[in-house]
């Protein structure tokens, strides 16, 4: 037996059958327009970026600036970590006597949750002579005690500055007496 569309299918199908007549109609309208291009537009690129000098890829970039980029390692104090109750069901439940008796074997308060040492990791880069250096405010927040480790090995301690969270940046000073560091140039 074969079904008549009905008029609510047919009205489901008008918006498809709009947008591909309005695409169809775009589209004849404009193709001419691409298709009578003059015959000098097409433009050699290579003659037109060829000054004689490789192009600077990123291998270039990293060598460049490697030396004034520092690993930033920040150790806070001690944390005391909280364990979370279990969760309260009602009398009855089925999992009850399993939550009850997880939590006296592992919740209870014989079993301090230990502490623990925070600690932060990030990168940075130093951006004056004298050990001006910028990193993630993220990363110091909060933190105790800062190094920062250069790619050659040498390590020295640093003092934040100042920091803003809204921009997630932050300043730090490494502390060398008279030490003159590498550093990357702000672009104009």
């Amino acid at each position: 037996m074969m079904q008549t569309p009905t008029p609510k299918r047919r009205l489901s199908k008008l918006p498809a059958f709009l947008a591909a007549a309005a695409l169809l109609g775009t589209t004849a309208y404009t193709l001419p327009e691409l298709l009578e291009q003059p015959a000098n537009a097409a433009t050699d690129l290579s003659k037109t970026f060829d000054n004689g000098a490789p192009a600077a890829g990123f291998a270039d970039l990293v060598e460049r600036v490697q030396p004034a980029v520092v690993s930033v390692q920040v150790k806070g104090g001690t944390i005391h970590t909280t364990r979370r109750k279990m969760p309260r069901l009602p009398r009855g439940h089925g999992m009850e006597d399993f939550f009850k008796q997880f939590e006296d074997r592992f919740g209870g308060k014989k079993h301090r949750s230990p502490r623990r040492h925070s600690s932060s990791h990030g990168s940075g880069f130093v951006i004056s002579e004298d050990g001006f250096v910028v990193t993630n405010n993220h990363v110091v927040t909060d933190g105790g005690a800062i190094q920062v480790k250069f790619a050659n090995g040498d390590e020295h301690e640093a003092e934040l500055i100042g920091s803003d969270a809204k921009t997630d940046l932050a300043l730090l000073k490494i502390k060398a007496n008279g030490k003159a560091f590498p550093f990357v140039r702000f672009a104009d």
